[in-house]
């Protein structure tokens, strides 16, 4: 009876032992968030993973939350870039992806430089010099007379010319 007990417990023993090795894995993951500086999460960012040694390459958008998750990665360094429209972009060399362990990545991203144009475009201002805009009324000798006289110092001319009508 005791060497059954002995058999029993043998067998019993690697039954347990087999179905802790079905739980084993040799893979690992890399998860993490996408944030701005402020924390804020930043939705539809792009993450690109790349298996430094293999070349396989995973992407994933992140959601609202700017959650992301690459589960069952075959062990090894990654390189993780991270990429959304207005943002700089974000590479990450090197990240070590371990047998059964998941690899935390918490990214921010800064809002890129925006070069921003402003055209201006001047129209040069027309001068009306064939016509008065003023009338020449009862007053206006008068007050032409009382204007300084301006003359050109290089030519002893006076260049400005009033309308000499007599008022009515």
């Amino acid at each position: 009876m005791s060497s059954i007990r002995i058999q029993l417990g043998l067998v019993s023993g690697l039954f347990m032992f087999s179905l802790g090795a079905f739980g084993q894995t040799f893979r690992g993951g890399i998860a993490g968030n996408v944030a701005d500086t402020t924390g804020a999460a930043i939705p539809e960012a792009t993450v690109k993973i790349e298996h430094t040694a293999t070349g396989l390459t995973r992407r994933a958008t992140t959601p609202t939350s700017g959650d992301f998750n690459f589960p069952d990665l075959p062990t090894g360094l990654y390189t993780v870039t991270v990429s959304r429209q207005g943002f700089q972009t974000q590479k990450i060399d090197n990240v070590d992806v371990a047998v059964g362990r998941i690899t935390s990545l918490p990214l921010t991203l800064t809002v890129a430089a925006q070069a921003q144009t402003v055209e201006v475009q001047a129209l040069a201002a027309t001068l009306e010099t064939s016509q008065s805009e003023y009338p020449c009324g009862p007053g206006d000798a008068t007050q032409r007379a009382r204007l300084p006289a301006v003359v050109d110092p290089n030519t002893g001319f006076q260049p400005v010319v009033f309308d000499e009508r007599q008022p009515q």
